[in-house]
């Protein structure tokens, strides 16, 4: 659920202002690829950009990491706003297996946007927390990570009508009536509590295959929704 809190709350309050630009980037399997086709309607040439235009771009990143920053930089002193990258899901390329050269060039680019406070350029990674600890394969990226790091708890049931309604109201909609929020609402309980069953039955069938008998807790091991799974 993290990027939720980003989505449906840095990102729309940003985007409602006109002192910021919020750009959303996901890495994916190929970072620097998704870096250069963020960046190719930011450049000169803009949407007229060609093909050739997006695979140099992606050379002159891996070679200069700091063009990043450079482009970034002009965007924002040409339209006197501030600007922040808010790259979703932060984790895509070591799950998605990206190589160790892509990984460490894509951390240089970001490293180099969020180098120096003053700038109008700010820099947001949506992490999963068991992956926390890759991003010391950059020493830049970890210095400036650990210095703002912040940790989001699961959103309760309060957090995710937050997350329905208060998009919809920064866009001037809302919903016919409070019943439709409260029945998603309502799904969303069964079907976790539907995967929670499921949990606790896939579990007590592998402890049942264990030398040791059947797993009788687990409390250790939280769901995404913050609930201990117990026999």
């Amino acid at each position: 659920m993290r990027d939720i809190n980003a989505r449906a709350g840095v990102i729309p309050v940003l985007a409602s202002s006109d002192r910021w630009e919020a750009l959303v980037l996901r890495p994916g399997r190929d970072p620097i690829a998704a870096l250069a086709s963020l960046l190719a309607p930011l450049s000169a040439r803009g949407v007229a950009a060609t093909t050739a235009d997006h695979a140099a771009l992606v050379t002159r990143l891996r070679a200069e990491p700091g063009h990043l920053g450079m482009i970034l930089r002009a965007r924002a002193h040409q339209k006197t706003e501030r600007i922040l990258l808010f790259v979703d899901q932060f984790e895509e390329p070591y799950t998605l297996g990206a190589s160790e050269e892509d990984r460490r060039a894509f951390a240089a680019c970001l490293a180099a946007v969020a180098d120096d406070s003053a700038t109008p350029l700010r820099v947001v990674l949506s992490l999963r927390s068991d992956f926390l600890d890759r991003v010391a394969e950059s020493d830049r990226l970890v210095a400036e990570v650990t210095r703002g790091l912040v940790f989001l708890a699961p959103v309760d049931r309060a957090g995710l009508r937050d997350v329905l309604v208060q998009p919809l109201e920064l866009a001037g909609y809302r919903f016919e009536s409070p019943s439709i929020v409260e029945d998603m609402l309502a799904a969303r309980s069964r079907y976790s509590n539907r995967n929670r069953e499921k949990a606790r039955e896939l579990l007590n069938d592998r402890g049942a295959e264990a030398p040791d008998g059947p797993v009788k807790t687990v409390k250790s091991a939280p769901d995404p929704d913050g609930v201990p799974l117990e026999p």
